[in-house]
């Protein structure tokens, strides 16, 4: 792994008050604001890298294999037929077909937004690599993409 250092500790001042813009062109600082710790934590999150993320629906094995990998410790979330494992997690002796490389937080992040509760069809009109359509799909939903 390469790591990056600095000699010096660079932050950009007052970047954790940012406000909406008062009629006099001053800015508001209500509770529009995260504050310097939210905003620190929030910058901080972004250098970890993520869980990384498998989807065992439409596996011809996915029985077996889910409950293989439900067992193991390291697993961190678990979702549908989805797992979220460790940063760097690795599988020695992958089956074949290969298991479904998905993001986890997309996976999270469709379902808050209850995605069985809309009305169908949905229309996928995103540009990206089809993991949300396949969570709709796998939600039963009719997609459009």
């Amino acid at each position: 792994m390469t790591r990056i250092s600095t000699a010096r500790k660079v932050r950009p001042r007052n970047f954790w008050r940012v406000g909406t813009p008062a009629r006099n062109g001053s800015r508001t600082s209500g509770g529009d604001s995260y504050g310097e710790e939210t905003a620190l934590k929030y910058l901080e999150a972004q250098l970890n890298p993520p869980a990384v993320g498998i989807n065992l629906y439409g596996h011809p094995d996915a029985d077996e294999l889910f409950t293989d990998l439900a067992g193991l410790p390291e697993v961190l979330d678990l979702e549908g037929m989805s797992f979220a494992f460790p940063p760097g997690t690795r599988f020695d002796g992958e089956p074949e077909p290969p298991i479904a490389r998905q993001s986890f937080a997309a996976r999270q992040a469709v379902e808050g937004l209850s995605p069985t509760s809309w009305p169908g069809p949905v229309w996928d009109a995103c540009a990206g690599r089809g993991g949300k359509t396949r969570i709709l799909l796998e939600k039963g939903l009719k997609v459009f993409a």
